[in-house]
């Protein structure tokens, strides 16, 4: 079949029955209760890293090179992630609202642009992870290298 231009083919059709729609009003509690503690572990993060900075300076002429790399790397990574923790949650929020919304009014356009705040939730998940391999790697490395010495 031949398309006119701005015609989609369209791939399958969704159809939702009230064990899907309750479903995914659970899923969308979940990610409510999810970005919520997300948004306080960002707070209690960032008070920790504050915290840390603040002793950081206080001491710092007390710690030895190790010390003072470690607590630099905590108080880095603790930040980072404060920030993006909460956005990773927001961008899965996003998309639970919005697939349903889409589908209490029927929206096949809106049901496939949820999925777009479901790819932005994907990536900034795949970076915490990095973000935290990458710092646990760094760590053990040092580690390793204070052992050997």
């Amino acid at each position: 079949m031949k398309y006119l231009p701005g015609m989609k083919e369209e791939l399958f059709e969704i159809k939702l029955d009230e064990t899907g729609k309750r479903l995914l009003l659970r899923v969308n509690f979940w990610a409510r209760f999810l970005y919520v503690c997300t948004l306080l572990t960002c707070v209690f993060d960032l008070i920790n890293a504050y915290l840390g900075i603040k002793s950081f300076f206080k001491n710092a002429d007390g710690y030895n090179d190790y010390l003072k790399f470690s607590v630099s790397l905590n108080i880095i990574f603790l930040t980072i992630y404060a920030v993006l923790l909460p956005i990773q949650a927001y961008y899965f929020l996003s998309f639970s609202r919005n697939a349903r919304k889409a589908i209490r009014y029927e929206d096949s356009i809106g049901f496939n642009n949820s999925f777009k705040w479901l790819l932005k939730h994907v990536i900034t998940a795949s970076i915490l992870f990095t973000l935290n391999s990458i710092w646990i790697f760094v760590i053990n490395i040092r580690e390793i290298s204070l052992m050997n010495q």
